[in-house]
């Protein structure tokens, strides 16, 4: 019988590792890192919602080793199940009122990110939800 090595599990990139900056403050909520980033390279400001449109949320996949999320306007951003709130920078979630989209995550996003191993390349790093198995998550901050 032959020992199997098991190659450690590739986590796929969410926006916590993606929009991190030496500047961001630790505590600054996952979400608005994504504002952070966006204004700091496009010297605009966006606005901050206090609200949120539970009726538009948006879904989240794996493209290329990243957890992504559409907006209607085409636009697209790395999110996390950390943090599972959408404001595209873009079009600041017009169809939304400028209110926060949820993000619907796989009930457990670390058995998708376990799936692909070290040796993956980056652009054979995607999964698509199945819209019967996703769950909303309200842990945002």
């Amino acid at each position: 019988m032959s020992m199997v090595e098991l190659r450690p599990a590739r986590r796929v990139v969410r926006a916590e590792d993606f929009y991190s900056r030496p500047h961001m403050p630790a505590d600054m909520p996952v979400a608005e890192r994504v504002l952070d980033y966006w204004e700091r390279h496009n010297r605009v400001q966006l606005p901050r919602p206090d609200q949120t449109d539970v009726l538009r949320p948006v879904l989240a996949y794996v493209n290329h080793g990243r957890w992504v999320a559409d907006c209607d306007c085409n636009s697209a951003q790395v999110v996390s199940p950390a943090d599972p709130r959408f404001l595209c920078p873009e079009c600041v979630n017009a169809v939304s009122g400028g209110r926060w989209r949820p993000v619907l995550f796989p009930a457990d996003p670390a058995e998708i990110e376990a799936t692909f191993d070290e040796a993956t390349p980056d652009r054979q790093i995607n999964w698509h939800p199945d819209p019967n198995n996703l769950v909303f998550n309200d842990r945002a901050p």
